[in-house]
């Protein structure tokens, strides 16, 4: 039984939703799109001004993302390494006071029983960070009793102290693009709930219409999937500056980029030739001789994703 392949992104219903247009545009008065909007109060002008204003948030929406990743991955780069620093410090200092494990709290440190608890979340673990490294530079009466411990390990505090407010710095931006992205999402979604209402009921309103001769489907920029043992969509990730081999791919289905990062995609095995580039929410409609996609993911920090038809 045949299938109606939808996509899955703002860009991808907006092109949908022009296919449509377009063809009902051109049959005019012989639309058989006519009477299905009219008994359905559906106005297809305002569906497609939905459809491009989910896009333009879309294109916010997926930069800002990408923004945030590359901020949280350079703030746990350069972060990571301190919080390794300031747990030899406070294991360090749970040995120095023996005797009385207490005293570590004054260093900032939470110490439950005998054991120390680590916060969780950066910005607790920055705070500690900063507790420990203004009592040791301000230790009164000097010198601190940290300095023999840094200096036998080679530990600069001072360096420590940039890379954790460069990673403070970090954070800031990527939660500021995180919270930005998760607000252009909401709005994409608002517009799109439309979008996708009359995009589900037109399509198979038309392949019911045009039950006899599916291929018609194909003049509105509809896809369908009429193969023997029917198809599914898988998704995926790549890892950065990955390459990955998709197989089975459907001829005629769709492979989007759902990630925030630009893919590179070649047909075949190899990553060899000039790629068809995909930017986030793009989608190709997939070719013959592209059963097998090899796919590339162009960022170095960024986690990628996509997702594809394939052939039960």
């Amino acid at each position: 039984m045949s299938r109606i392949i939808l996509p899955t992104t703002a860009l991808g219903w907006q092109l949908l939703i022009k296919g449509i247009k377009a063809k009902h545009v051109a049959d005019g008065a012989a639309s058989p799109l006519n009477v299905f909007h009219t008994e359905n109060g559906f106005d297809i002008d305002a569906i497609e001004a939905k459809a491009v204003s989910a896009v333009a948030h879309e294109a916010i929406f997926f930069p800002a993302g990408l923004n945030a990743e590359e901020n949280f991955a350079e703030r746990n780069k350069l972060f990571n390494p301190v919080f390794k620093i300031v747990k030899k410090i406070a294991q360090f200092l749970k040995k120095l006071f023996a005797n009385n494990v207490a005293k570590v709290g004054e260093w900032g440190v939470t110490i439950n029983g005998n054991k120390i608890a680590y916060p969780n979340g950066f910005l607790p673990k920055k705070q500690l960070f900063d507790r420990i490294n203004t009592k040791h530079t301000t230790f009164a009466p000097p010198p601190s009793p940290l300095v023999g411990f840094l200096t036998e390990n080679l530990i600069n505090m001072a360096q420590s102290k940039t890379d954790a407010d460069a990673a403070e710095v970090q954070n800031t931006s990527g939660t500021a693009n995180k919270n930005l992205k998760e607000q252009e999402k909401e709005l994409r979604e608002n517009d799109l709930k439309d979008v996708k209402n009359y995009g589900k009921k037109a399509t198979q309103y038309l392949k019911k219409h045009h039950e006899s001769s599916p291929k018609k489907l194909g003049q509105y920029t509809i896809r369908v999937d009429d193969s023997p043992r029917g198809s599914r969509r898988r998704k995926s990730k790549i890892n950065p500056g990955a390459q990955k081999t998709a197989t089975g791919c459907l001829i005629g289905g769709l492979f989007i980029n759902d990630g925030f990062t630009e893919l590179n995609i070649f047909k075949g095995k190899l990553a060899q030739g000039t790629p068809i580039v995909l930017r986030p929410g793009e989608q190709f409609g997939i070719l013959e001789g592209y059963s097998t996609i090899t796919v590339v993911n162009t960022s170095a920090t960024v986690k990628g994703s996509y997702s594809f038809d394939i052939n039960l």
